[in-house]
């Protein structure tokens, strides 16, 4: 950004196949640029993740769900993104709980 105080990152990850931005700082500006992306560009927010989870109907359904609710955690613990990446470790198949798991590491909680 013009003050340099804020930093955008933006990654084309290919692991998970999904391309996110991450912002550093959380003052003002930083408000302001994530304003400006949401309105830009198509974003993921906790009701888009939270359905593309209900709606799965099969295993790449479910990891694909779970991997943008990865990117889409915020940086602080929150328990209604935690209740889904529990969901997403209760399933029956091992491929999705392994992706849920691959996928906690991206939210960065402690």
């Amino acid at each position: 950004t013009r003050s340099s105080k804020t930093i955008i990152h933006y990654f084309d990850d290919h692991l998970i196949d999904v391309r996110y931005i991450i912002i550093d700082d959380s003052g003002e500006e930083a408000q302001k640029v994530h304003q400006e992306i949401c309105n830009s560009l198509d974003t993921y927010n906790y009701e888009d993740v939270e359905r593309l989870l209900m709606n799965a109907t099969n295993s790449e359904e479910y990891i694909r769900a779970i991997y943008r609710i990865a990117v889409a955690a915020p940086p602080q613990f929150q328990p209604h993104y935690f209740k889904l990446f529990e969901q997403v470790l209760n399933n029956p198949d091992a491929k999705v709980r392994d992706a849920g798991i691959f996928a906690i590491g991206y939210a960065g909680w402690p």
